[in-house]
């Protein structure tokens, strides 16, 4: 009785996951309307939230401390929103979307330096991961600029329609690294029903 409630509760959790494209069209509409430094972009948004959370908006991590499509924390949350802890008229998506866009605004303008000389897109990233941009975490900036550069290939390979999912993920020996064994294995079968219905 156990497992079927797990795989039930997985299949549901992947059926909730938003797609890079759904990711994508999120930050146009949070972009478009939130001031933001001119390298936060909506490739940066939609790698970072399916590297935290694989895109689903529900997701709990770092022991319960972090939540949502960002993993934010809780002092995170607050420092963004200031004193709004659920803004109002906002899916915990767009909230989520828009924190993000704040957070990395911050971590932008910390990065820019006095004499213009550019700096390099896993450090913005790695602001997101780490907080700081001392301690910043270079492997992870890399991973989602990795990533960041995967959705625009593919995106520039398919002409995708609204709703339409073609997206590839990239090819790797582990398609799913943030997924242990028994739950890729309910995302490669979900994904198979879908591809079939």
């Amino acid at each position: 009785m156990c497992a079927i409630t797990t795989a039930a509760l997985c299949r549901t959790a992947i059926a909730d996951c938003l797609t890079p494209e759904q990711l994508l069209a999120l930050a146009d509409q949070v972009l478009a309307v939130e001031p933001h430094h001119p390298r936060v972009d909506r490739w940066l948004l939609a790698a970072i939230a399916l590297v935290e959370s694989a895109g689903y908006p529900k997701a709990v991590g770092d022991n319960g401390r972090a939540v949502g499509l960002f993993q934010f924390h809780v002092a995170t949350w607050r420092d963004v929103w200031k004193n709004e802890l659920s803004p109002p008229n906002r899916t915990m998506a767009i909230a989520a979307m828009t924190a993000a866009v704040r957070y990395l605004t911050i971590g932008a303008r910390r990065l820019d330096r006095p004499d213009h000389r550019p700096w390099k897109d896993w450090r913005l990233a790695a602001f997101h991961n780490a907080g700081n941009v001392k301690g910043c975490n270079r492997a992870y900036g890399e991973k989602v600029v990795r990533l960041m550069k995967t959705i625009q290939k593919n995106r520039k390979a398919t002409s995708c329609k609204p709703g339409h999912s073609s997206w590839k993920a990239p090819a790797s020996s582990d398609p799913s690294p943030r997924l242990n064994p028994r739950r890729r294995a309910f995302s490669e079968k979900a994904q198979n029903e879908n591809r079939q219905s």
